[in-house]
């Protein structure tokens, strides 16, 4: 090549070199004073029909559309049982990106539909709202999955849930373990069911102080210490004593001091045939003071409690008083007071 033609052939390189980063710079000036467009390929996941597994998992796929930088935020969930997040953060125009997702489904048959928020910087469109729907039938179908029941101290009961396997495969019940020794538990196959169900028969004597309370039976199908529980059955409710309180707590919302209502009244009652009483009766609050009102009955009263001094913040404390009940000889009341300020 000629020493003029190379020179002139530089030249135009060195002019195009400029040109293209002329261009480069118009096309990132664009896009950082542009406007970001946000748009997903689908704005609805549906699974359909699914069983014999934990979880599911999936994509929505989305792309920057506009001619300005989209920044994404941090996806957000409609319960803890979903998890999803974005990649990448940041996209050029015409970029795309993934969200991922998974969504834990539970033990139990279901129809779910779950939603995921996304946050951007596209300003027609900020937040947009994701859905994944799963219609879940699970391995071992369970009727009823959970009990709620109320007992007094010393009773009993018996309860019985259906179990089936969903494949219509036979199925063993290795062992069971509830979470309280006062839990007793049998398997049995159920009648005519070619072994793919089985009855579990529970017998509940709850012990203990009275109090609500929510225990479990999990059934294993392995035999292995490491295997986890196949399913499990919930049960849940209240173990009354001979002494009951309406209410159990005081909850004492304040809005405005001035106006606030100072005295708050909590009956107590024994279900026993002597007369009740109730003595010692104190508050871990210096401001809060309780009386006693004996009923006509003999086996009621009321606690009265009085406020002298709104507190400055929201504090809590307990009442607590003795009593000739047995089985409650010392009994704690809480007490919330919640100074709302506007």
């Amino acid at each position: 090549m000629k020493k003029g033609i190379f020179t002139a052939a530089v030249c135009l390189g060195a002019i195009c070199g400029l040109l293209g980063a002329e261009e480069a710079a118009k096309d990132a000036s664009k896009a950082a004073t542009g406007k970001p467009k946000i748009k997903f390929d689908q704005l609805v996941y549906d699974f359909g029909k699914t069983s014999q597994v934990d979880k599911v998992t999936g994509t929505f796929t989305f792309q920057n559309v506009g001619d300005g930088v989209l920044k994404m935020g941090k996806p957000s969930t409609s319960c803890g049982c979903t998890v999803a997040g974005v990649k990448p953060e940041v996209l050029q125009p015409g970029d795309k990106g993934e969200l991922t997702f998974s969504l834990n489904l539970g033990k139990n048959k279901a129809v779910l539909q779950k939603q995921i928020t996304v946050e951007s910087n596209d300003p027609d469109n900020p937040k947009t709202v994701l859905t994944v729907k799963a219609d879940y039938t699970p391995l071992y179908e369970i009727s009823p999955v959970s009990f709620y029941l109320t007992l007094r101290k010393g009773e009993s009961t018996n309860l019985t849930a259906k179990v089936t396997r969903t494949d219509g495969k036979p199925f063993n019940v290795a062992r069971v373990k509830p979470t309280q020794t006062w839990i007793e538990a049998k398997v049995e196959p159920e009648p005519n069911s070619t072994n793919h169900s089985v009855r579990i028969n529970a017998t509940l004597k709850p012990e203990g102080s009275p109090r609500y309370f929510s225990e479990y039976l999990n059934v294993f199908t392995e035999e292995s210490e490491q295997a986890p529980a196949a399913f499990t059955v919930t049960f849940s409710g209240r173990l009354l004593g001979d002494l009951t309180m309406t209410p159990e707590s005081l909850y004492w919302p304040i809005t405005d001091p001035e106006k606030a209502l100072t005295t708050r009244r909590i009956t107590v009652r024994s279900s026993l045939s002597d007369k009740l009483e109730v003595k010692n009766v104190t508050s871990s609050l210096k401001d809060l003071s309780v009386e006693t009102v004996t009923k006509e009955d003999g086996k009621s009263l009321e606690l009265v409690a009085k406020l002298a001094s709104v507190p400055d913040k929201t504090t809590n404390g307990v009442i607590r008083f003795d009593t000739n009940i047995p089985s409650q000889p010392k009994v704690e009341v809480p007490v919330w007071i919640n100074v709302i300020k506007k």
